[in-house]
């Protein structure tokens, strides 16, 4: 039996006795009996209120908990990335040369990444560095920023630095693209690129 359940027959018993009715017989308690005494019942009342007030929290409880399971979300833990050679072959390439940010946004438009983590550019220079195709230089700035500058290898591949003007300064500054040839590059080697996690 549930512990409600209990609290309540409880109740019941406790009305019955109350109002002079053995719980489990049904009779009629004699008048003259000591359970029908007026401190008796005073003290069966006051039972009696303290089971409805238990009663009462009691379904509060369950109500607020029913709600806080009925607005949880769940957050499922992302699959680190990974792509097939399916998906490889969707990847859109440029014509033109493209940036790591849209090298890197083409790349993730094939996969789910509402349950897998994205590539991301850190991983993709972190292989580019270990294999020689970047170098990295810190410049003194005010947050001592990393530069990455392609090598005479990436040359080789289509890596090349532009120069482009920063809207929001106006300052001209280096950056790293990638042509179509480059960004196959990048792609046909993204399972050993994913692995530098």
């Amino acid at each position: 039996m549930k512990k409600t359940e209990l609290v309540e027959r409880s109740k019941m018993y406790l009305k019955l006795l109350i109002n002079g009715i053995h719980p489990v017989t049904g009779e009629q308690i004699p008048t003259d009996s000591a359970l029908l005494g007026d401190r008796v019942k005073k003290c069966f009342s006051f039972i009696s209120g303290i089971l409805d007030e238990y009663i009462e929290l009691t379904g509060k409880v369950e109500k607020l908990e029913k709600e806080k399971e009925a607005n949880t979300v769940i957050v499922m833990k992302k699959q680190p990335f990974a792509i097939s050679h399916e998906q490889c072959q969707d990847i859109k390439l440029s014509k033109e040369p493209i940036s790591m940010y849209s090298l890197v946004r083409n790349i993730n438009s094939v996969i789910n990444t509402e349950s897998m983590e994205k590539m991301t550019s850190t991983v993709i220079n972190k292989w580019l560095l270990n294999r020689g195709f970047i170098t990295a230089s810190k410049v003194p700035t005010t947050v001592n920023k990393t530069v990455f500058s392609p090598s005479e290898l990436a040359a080789k591949i289509g890596i090349k630095t532009e120069s482009v003007i920063n809207k929001a300064t106006g300052e001209i500054n280096p950056q790293i693209k990638f042509s179509e040839s480059a960004q196959l590059f990048i792609i046909e080697n993204i399972e050993e690129i994913s692995g530098c996690v």
